[in-house]
């Protein structure tokens, strides 16, 4: 908790530091709107377009219901709710509060342009990506006041501690039930502690190295909304796959899981193999003090040199939007899982507990042609009656374990 208030104040006092620079808030909109950096419902239908309406509602909203839905670590939160109403309204409050956090990280981003604007210090080279303006604008600001600097750092930091430490042993501790737990059913409890503080080690020291990694794989941003939504993609299918359709069966998920993940995987090597041409609006330097540098030469420093001849078909898939990566594996992953499903031995609907089963997945059946229909049944409810499920001690007691 205090992690995310250093946070929060490091981002609001570095708006309130570019506002009085600039000469307020609506100075720092305006400017924005000026340079074209206000355009916040762009509706073409172009999915090479890396930021549109579209992208964000379709794509970043996949990616957030599956970060809700299917992640461990929000996952583990919802089980150390006392009830489904208190989980409800968890989920509501916290998706409220993200909500909050979004607007103040979007309304920093657009008041380190507007302090910038005419100055820009990435054409100018002072910094390399444009992952490093923040820690840039803090010490370019508050480097006279004693103190203010560190605690800004240290507040971009802070803002991934409470999530790599979360995920690291949420990591763990699936690995350590799913993997550990059944090859050594009567390991005890004392060893199996020290195994889950050892993989954690192991994890991150793992994470240590993709942080390496990254850092020459382009922006931050895009690299770890990409990551994320071929990993996450394919996870929200399976479990799609598990509500939603009574016939789908393991190999199913599994084959259907793969072939998203290695659809995912191409997309995303393409992607940074021939880096698709993105259209972004121009940067000045014409504004700096002491500046010896006209618009004409930012022209020079945005010209690329020319990459290997590639197929024009290719180079269309490989710029898809990052963004769309979630709901495409996603959907992989359902229609390749229905497909092995049918093919193979479909599950028995009456050796499904109806409760597992969502009346929405039963009406998506009833849409199939009826030669299908007839192979995935469009009602679980109607043909059997299970006994209520027992608690699931095990998945409670991971969750505590993490805690």
């Amino acid at each position: 908790m205090h992690i995310s208030i250093i946070f929060l104040a490091g981002l609001i006092l570095t708006i309130v530091a570019c506002c009085i620079h600039v000469g307020g808030l609506t100075e720092v909109f305006r400017i924005n709107v000026r340079d074209d950096r206000g355009t916040f419902f762009d509706f073409r239908l172009d999915p090479k377009i890396r930021h549109s309406f579209w992208s964000v509602f379709i794509g970043i909203g996949t990616l957030v219901m599956s970060y809700n839905g299917t992640n461990q670590i929000i996952v583990q939160r919802y089980l150390t709710c006392r009830s489904l109403r208190q989980s409800q309204w968890v989920a509501a409050v916290g998706n409220f509060c993200i909500g909050i956090v979004e607007f103040i990280a979007v309304l920093t981003g657009m008041s380190i342009y507007a302090y910038f604007a005419g100055c820009d210090p990435l054409t100018l080279k002072e910094v390399q990506k444009p992952d490093q303006l923040m820690a840039y604008i803090i010490i370019d600001i508050f480097n006279e006041w004693p103190g203010v600097s560190g605690f800004l750092i240290s507040a971009v930091f802070s803002a991934t501690l409470s999530t790599i430490s979360s995920g690291t042993n949420a990591f763990a501790t699936l690995f350590g039930q799913d993997i550990i737990k059944a090859a050594y059913p009567d390991m005890s409890d004392f060893n199996f502690t020290l195994i889950l503080k050892l993989i954690s080690v192991i994890f991150g020291l793992l994470t240590m190295a993709m942080a390496f990694l990254a850092s020459s794989l382009g922006g931050l941003l895009p690299l770890v909304v990409s990551l994320a939504g071929i990993l996450n993609g394919p996870i929200l299918g399976v479990f799609s796959l598990g509500i939603y359709f009574p016939r789908a069966n393991s190999k199913g998920a599994l084959v259907g899981m793969l072939a998203a993940l290695g659809i995912g995987i191409w997309l995303k090597v393409g992607s940074l193999v021939y880096p698709a041409v993105v259209d972004k609006p121009p940067l000045f330097t014409d504004q700096c003090p002491n500046a010896n540098m006209t618009l004409t030469d930012q022209v020079v420093y945005t010209v690329t040199e020319d990459k290997d001849e590639i197929d024009p078909n290719l180079g269309n898939i490989y710029a898809l939007s990052y963004a769309y990566y979630t709901p495409l594996t996603c959907f992989i992953t359902v229609i390749v899982g229905l497909l092995i499903s049918l093919i193979t031995h479909p599950t028995d609907p009456s050796s499904l507990n109806p409760d597992l089963v969502s009346p929405i997945g039963e009406l998506f059946a009833c849409c199939l042609p009826k030669r299908l229909r007839g192979r995935m049944p469009c009602s679980v409810r109607e043909n059997v009656e299970v006994e209520p499920p027992h608690e699931q001690e095990e998945v409670v007691k991971m969750a505590k374990l993490d805690e």
